[in-house]
């Protein structure tokens, strides 16, 4: 962080002082940049350098000529038509070599510039070039120290648990010697060997009659049980103890989540073996036609998700919502994707917007192409109708990928245009479902989640740590960000209860 710090600061002294070099450049030749370029143009330029060498002799000679004739005279008449004639050809070629017109450029820019002035004018120009190289490099410094800071907020849960990783280290490490040390100490018990000096008599050998047939010797049963008696016992203590210090780390069922955090269950979310991000419809489309077998228990489970939110407030129906969890991998693009495709499924008119502009996961899983999406509307001013698409898998779905890659996430989401973006959007469809970046270190959520009618929290069982995902919660009350509710992803037990009520419930139906 300081070596960064360093070098942003190194690199502002240098933008100040090429800077001041422009403008004292800039004070001297009488040009700015563009003027300065068009200047150097004209120099480069053959034929006009020609007639305005032919311009500077015809004036000179009309000079010396003034002091022998007057203007009435021929000599006189003729060089005066001359110019007449040679300044429109000299206006025409500058206009043909700046390529505009010359009633508002700077007249200093069409005089004849001397090897003096062309370097300042070169001067110029590199010095103009060095401030952008400079102010792009001090920008990417100055992102780059944004994400250390960013990094370094999360160190203190990573640090906090690579501590209790290292006690339960420790603790395994302490408890295998002292199983170890025991088991030597019983071993040597049962032969009688006492703890004293060790002194070789005889080297060992393996019993043999005098045949030369080895001699069988019968395992020592009731010394083998007690020693792995003994053992299995304390083993069985450390796994329970080690068990215990896992289970309060994550959450391991949906209502074990809910007493915690105190937030209402929308929905519990089954483990599926199908994975979102083949190109078939068949194995990713929502189809209401079909019951809810085996096969589409977890396309079930959030059909009513959907019917959970609708049903949170008759009275004013969510219109949007921002889907987040607390770190990477709890699933909330797939609860994202398969929320929206469940929602268009059941007649609503949907919109899918990848915000995640850090790891977009949105079109990778629709199998949509994202050469151009939020960000692209955002910063090159284009109509969102034109960016997003139609999913070919729902007709009432429609989504918005991320877009190209942006170097500040954070300083384009917060934007006045990305508040209007939605404000307008919100209008337009019946449900908008924001695929946010987690909360655990970032900023992201928590600002699309203030424009939105709530944030609803992913919390994937037997994966989101306990203590990360209360310090985050903490955070979303500080700013006043409205909660939704929570859903629990990755539930073996609903899995198996809508797999088998459906089944059952079918066919006795088609009994």
């Amino acid at each position: 962080m300081s070596q960064l710090q360093t070098q942003r600061l190194d690199t502002q002294t240098q933008k100040n002082q090429q800077e001041l070099l422009y403008k004292n450049l800039e004070a001297q030749l009488g040009l700015d940049q563009r003027q300065a370029l068009m200047a150097s143009a004209l120099t480069q330029a053959p034929r006009y350098q020609a007639l305005l060498t032919q311009l500077q002799q015809l004036e000179a000679n009309i000079a010396i000529n003034l002091a022998t004739y007057t203007q009435e005279s021929p000599q006189m008449q003729s060089m005066l038509e001359q110019r007449k004639n040679l300044l429109p050809l000299l206006r025409q070629e500058a206009e043909r070599v700046l390529g505009t017109d010359l009633g508002k450029v700077n007249p200093q820019v069409l005089a004849f510039q001397d090897s003096v002035r062309m370097k300042l004018i070169e001067e110029l120009v590199n010095t103009a070039n060095q401030i952008q190289v400079l102010g792009v490099r001090n920008q990417v410094l100055e992102q780059a120290e944004k994400q250390l800071s960013q990094y370094a907020q999360v160190f203190p849960v990573v640090l906090r648990r690579y501590a209790d990783l290292q006690r339960d280290l420790e603790t395994s490490n302490n408890t295998l010697n002292g199983l170890l040390a025991k088991q030597q100490a019983l071993q040597l018990e049962a032969v009688g060997v006492k703890d004293v000096a060790w002194d070789v008599i005889a080297k060992p050998e393996i019993p043999r009659y005098q045949n030369g047939e080895l001699i069988p010797v019968s395992p020592n049963m009731p010394l083998n049980l007690a020693v792995g008696g003994v053992a299995g016992l304390l083993l069985g203590m450390l796994l329970a103890q080690l068990a215990e210090r896992f289970q309060h780390k994550v959450f391991h069922t949906p209502e074990e989540a809910k007493y915690t955090l105190q937030l209402p269950l929308l929905g519990v979310i089954p483990v599926s073996d199908k994975v979102l991000r083949l190109p078939s419809a068949e194995t990713a489309a929502i189809d209401l036609e079909n019951p809810p077998t085996p096969t589409n228990a977890f396309q079930e489970a959030f059909r009513s998700l959907n019917a959970n939110i609708r049903l949170l407030n008759v009275d004013s129906p969510i219109r949007s919502c921002a889907i987040t969890s607390c770190q990477v991998a709890d699933g909330k693009s797939t609860v994202a994707v398969n929320l929206a495709m469940a929602a268009a499924a059941m007649g609503q008119r949907v919109l899918l917007v990848d915000a995640d502009l850090r790891r977009p996961q949105v079109h990778e899983m629709l199998c949509l192409p994202n050469w151009k999406g939020l960000s692209s509307v955002i910063t090159e001013d284009l109509e969102v109708e034109e960016v997003m698409v139609q999913s070919p898998r729902e007709d009432n779905l429609f989504v918005l990928t991320s877009g190209p890659f942006f170097p500040d996430p954070t300083k384009l989401l917060s934007s006045r245009k990305m508040q209007h973006l939605m404000e307008n959007l919100s209008s337009k469809f019946d449900l908008i479902i924001y695929d946010t970046p987690p909360l655990l270190g970032l900023a992201d959520a928590n600002l699309l989640g203030a424009h939105t009618n709530g944030l609803m929290l992913v919390v994937g069982l037997n994966q989101t740590e306990r203590e990360a995902l209360l310090l985050a919660l903490e955070d979303l009350k500080m700013a006043g960000i409205p909660l939704l509710g929570m859903v629990a992803n990755g539930d073996k037990g609903s899995r198996y209860y809508y797999q088998s009520y459906g089944q059952n419930y079918f066919e006795q139906t088609s009994a």
